[in-house]
């Protein structure tokens, strides 16, 4: 996750079909760097979570792009929301697509 803690601990199990290593939340810089660091050293995929209500920020999508850069097997971003779809949440959505397709990265939908 990046940012903050999501409430469903196993948000990202099934994802993909596939099984995923939980290394927490990367809060600041300092976690975002050592994560990067990580995936520079070692093949993997990466699923970045992302609260979908807030609006993409620059210093977010500079962290998801770094992190993806890194990440030797690519990296996916999963839009993770509590609340139903509204119109509200739906310009929400779009402002993430729009922002995460401008960076070529991939994602899932909520």
């Amino acid at each position: 996750m990046l940012e903050t803690e999501w409430h469903e601990g196993t948000w990202f199990a099934g994802r993909l079909a596939q099984e995923w290593l939980d290394k927490g939340v990367a809060a600041n810089r300092e976690e975002v760097a050592a994560l990067e660091a990580e995936l520079k050293q070692k093949p993997a995929q990466l699923l970045i979570g992302v609260r979908a209500e807030t609006v993409p920020d620059r210093g977010v999508l500079r962290q998801i792009v770094r992190l993806s850069e890194a990440a030797q097997g690519g990296a996916v971003v999963q839009l993770l929301t509590e609340r139903a779809l509204s119109d509200d949440l739906s310009e929400t959505l779009d402002h993430w697509r729009n922002a995460l397709a401008e960076c070529d990265v991939a994602w899932l939908e909520p």
